[in-house]
């Protein structure tokens, strides 16, 4: 599994040091899901001596990807407890962390929300949206993806994912998928055509800031009596630099069964955009959703899904690249 040795007696020692008791132990937490995966990171509810309740994560894994996307949240905690701006109210209230420490650990205010995704049905929401939720939850996206990085540039070291460069196992990708006789072999060819027509204005567009992994499982909408809803997006391990329209259609790609959610959202966020930029979008939303569907929509993973929902989410992808190469008004109404 690739654990660091001893780690999880370490977590544990860590946990007393800092007067934390959680609900669940490291071991116990790896047993729990490892049929989701094996988790980079350890995370829990806990609560300290004074009964305050909190959310704690410590790096399980040692292997230089799990440790890079870790240290890149404790780089956010010490951006955004140190440097106030007008979007802290959108991320974790970071409350404590570690940065160079050997065995890494972050401390955040616990939500007592649960997040949009449902926890047994993958890319279903957990609760009813109003159509001011869904606004709120886009324009909370729009601002950050738009404007975070004026404040963050110089504080923060940023992942850059172009697109443009991944054309060419994309399309290696989906020459498989061909032989596998999933994918049409005329289909590939104006895939081609079209990422190759617009790699440069992908490269040329990769300067905004995005979360990186924008799905249900990581938005939560915080509704108090006697205090206006907020939303809080979680998770901010991928954060990277890209194009406008990365996270919006990865969200979009991430909802097949809610597709009333996925219209209005983007609905929302086209509104958002200025004029002038909408065409390059409409551009960039495309290429994003052909890719997006190549990585993670033509494999036939059932996690959460029997073998019939499996398939027809796989025919859905397969629309979504075909509509990709027509139009964006095309694409959308998939």
């Amino acid at each position: 599994m690739n654990y660091i040795p001893d780690h999880l007696k370490q977590i544990e020692n860590l946990l007393s040091n800092l007067s934390l008791k959680t609900p669940i132990t490291p071991k116990e937490f790896i047993q729990y899901t490892k049929s989701f995966g094996n988790k980079h990171r350890f995370y829990s509810p806990c609560f300290n001596k004074d009964g305050q309740q909190y959310f704690f994560y410590a790096l399980l894994k040692k292997d230089a990807e799990s440790k890079k996307q870790f240290s890149k949240e404790l780089r956010l905690a010490n951006f955004l407890k140190n440097y106030k701006n007008g979007f802290s109210h959108n991320f974790p209230d970071y409350v404590n962390y570690s940065i160079g420490n050997a065995h890494p650990w972050l401390l955040s205010s616990f939500i007592p929300f649960k997040t949009l995704e449902n926890p047994i049905k993958i890319e279903r929401l957990s609760q009813n949206l109003s159509d001011e939720d869904i606004l709120m939850i886009g324009k909370s996206l729009f601002e950050i993806n738009y404007n975070f990085l004026n404040y963050a540039i110089g504080f923060l070291e940023i992942t850059i994912n172009d697109l443009s460069l991944k054309t060419d196992s994309t399309i290696a990708k989906l020459n498989r998928f061909v032989q596998e006789g999933i994918v049409d072999r005329k289909l590939i060819v104006r895939i081609k055509d079209y990422l190759q027509t617009n790699s440069s204005l992908v490269h040329n567009q990769t300067k905004y800031f995005c979360h990186g992994d924008f799905h249900l499982g990581n938005i939560i909408l915080m509704k108090n009596k006697n205090e206006p809803p907020k939303i809080k997006i979680i998770d901010w391990e991928k954060y990277c630099l890209s194009n406008l329209a990365y996270d919006i259609s990865f969200l979009f790609c991430k909802t097949y069964f809610e597709s009333n959610f996925r219209r209005k959202i983007l609905d929302n966020y086209l509104k958002l955009i200025p004029v002038k930029e909408l065409t390059n979008f409409k551009k960039l939303f495309r290429y994003n959703v052909i890719y997006f569907s190549v990585k993670f929509g033509l494999e036939l993973k059932p996690y959460g899904l029997d073998r019939k929902e499996a398939e027809t989410r796989r025919k859905w992808f397969i629309g979504l690249l075909q509509n990709s190469t027509v139009s964006f008004e095309k694409l959308i109404t998939n």
